[in-house]
């Protein structure tokens, strides 16, 4: 919304089906360095990998908001899409 906010009016007076996830709700999803810890801990080659991606994140993120770790907001998108049981919401009309 920041970057095209007249884009992102477009998007939701669009008609269609519309989930957004506020950063509130998303920063409540961080990987922290414990985390990380955790995922070079597994015994296989991804948890190394994911940890090694996830760590620019966090990085980033707690240089930028002060944040334990760095917010999984592609993720928490995902998540809610595959899962949305996971997450609580309400139907609400949005202007930019």
């Amino acid at each position: 919304f920041f970057t095209d906010p007249h884009a992102a009016q477009i998007v939701l007076q669009s008609g269609a089906p519309i989930t957004v996830l506020p950063l509130d709700v998303t920063h409540k999803a961080q990987i922290t360095s414990e985390r990380m810890n955790r995922l070079r801990r597994l015994k296989n080659a991804n948890g190394s990998r994911l940890a090694d991606i996830l760590q620019s994140f966090e990085r980033f993120d707690i240089q930028q908001f002060g944040l334990e770790g760095g917010p999984l907001h592609d993720p928490c998108a995902v998540i809610c899409a595959v899962f949305p049981e996971l997450f609580a919401g309400r139907m609400c009309r949005v202007d930019v």
